[in-house]
């Protein structure tokens, strides 16, 4: 069991490897489309799916590592290598979970105006803006609520640093039913330059 799970986080391994270059790219497209670039090619629902279907593997995987580890603890003998192995190989997962998560937390549509709502990326200071962000693996089942939290940094000494202003609560929930129906999005409205 334990060399079919060292071969199953090697396979999902190379998936993660190969799924995070496909939103990267995204990422650069939707940000030249806000200059004037045609709109990215390939489509976040479609980046959504394969995110999704990978982080439930890998939390599959988990939930079997955490088994065998349990299952260690009934049998035990004298330079028993198992938990070990079982040990890294969770620590391999939850590399490639935290991974996967954090990278999949985008900006669906970058900020823009209501005046301008065809030119993202021209912010004037003292207007309000919106800014829509998603998490591309949806994670909510049953009766989980999620909670964002936007936060700004407001003590940066970083030179030519500009101050946001959240007008509104800086927490959303996103409740069961529209976590099923449209997936795990946020808007954040009335910021302010």
């Amino acid at each position: 069991m334990l060399d079919i799970s060292k071969g199953l986080v090697g396979r999902l391994t190379t998936l993660v490897d190969l799924l995070l270059p496909k939103l990267d790219e995204w990422k650069v497209q939707q940000q030249k489309s806000c200059i004037g670039a045609p709109p990215p090619e390939l489509q976040l629902e479609q980046l959504e799916q394969w995110l999704t279907a990978g982080a439930k593997f890998l939390f599959h995987l988990r939930q079997l590592l955490k088994q065998l580890k349990e299952m260690s603890h009934m049998l035990r003998y004298k330079g028993d290598m198992f938990g070990q192995g079982v040990d890294l190989q969770n620590a391999q997962v939850m590399e490639l979970l935290q991974r996967l998560l954090q990278r999949s937390f985008v900006v669906e549509t970058q900020p823009c105006m209501p005046q301008t709502l065809h030119r993202p990326l021209i912010l004037k200071t003292g207007n309000k803006f919106t800014v829509r962000t998603r998490l591309l693996v949806r994670l909510q089942e049953g009766s989980e609520s999620l909670k964002a939290e936007v936060s700004v940094d407001r003590n940066s000494d970083l030179p030519g640093f500009r101050k946001f202003n959240i007008l509104t609560s800086n927490q959303k929930t996103l409740t069961p039913e529209e976590g099923q129906r449209q997936g795990l999005i946020w808007d954040f409205g009335f910021l302010t330059l």
